[in-house]
């Protein structure tokens, strides 16, 4: 007769408990879309180096947490023309965000940011620099045949 683990029942339990819906704030991606279209829906596109990070919002309203990342701009396409951008993109701290994106400080990104605040989630095109070569071509070639 098989019988359950205790230990691995208890650590599935609290597992669950912590992903719970006091702390996540779920959202759908639509499919992506071809990467001109989403170069002029964007309101900021560039490479950068995220600088610091913070958490913004209040925790009681999950919808209003949210990551800044501060980059660097290495190179932009679209865009303020700062030297600097910040992106915004939800969840944060506790609160987790089924679409937020997730930066790491130091690390290099391509980012296509949308409206005043830059907002950018894991549904677009932004992405790590390693993996953004095809999309780095693409502006590459339409800048040069754009002027």
């Amino acid at each position: 007769m098989n019988r359950a683990n205790p230990t691995a029942i208890g650590i599935v339990t609290l597992a669950i408990m912590w992903v719970t819906p006091s702390n996540v704030a779920a959202r759908a991606c639509a499919p992506l879309q071809p990467i001109g279209v989403e170069y002029s829906q964007s309101s900021a596109v560039f490479l950068g180096r995220v600088a610091s990070l913070r958490t913004e919002g209040t925790p009681t309203d999950l919808s209003r947490v949210y990551t800044i990342a501060t980059f660097e701009v290495e190179k932009q396409w679209k865009g303020p023309g700062s030297r600097t951008i910040e992106v915004r993109t939800c969840g944060g701290g506790t609160v987790i965000c089924t679409v937020g994106f997730t930066f790491q400080v130091g690390e290099k990104y391509l980012v296509f940011a949308n409206g005043k605040g830059h907002e950018t989630t894991s549904c677009g095109r932004t992405t790590t620099l390693r993996n953004a070569t095809d999309t780095l071509n693409w502006l590459d070639r339409s800048k040069k045949n754009t002027g």
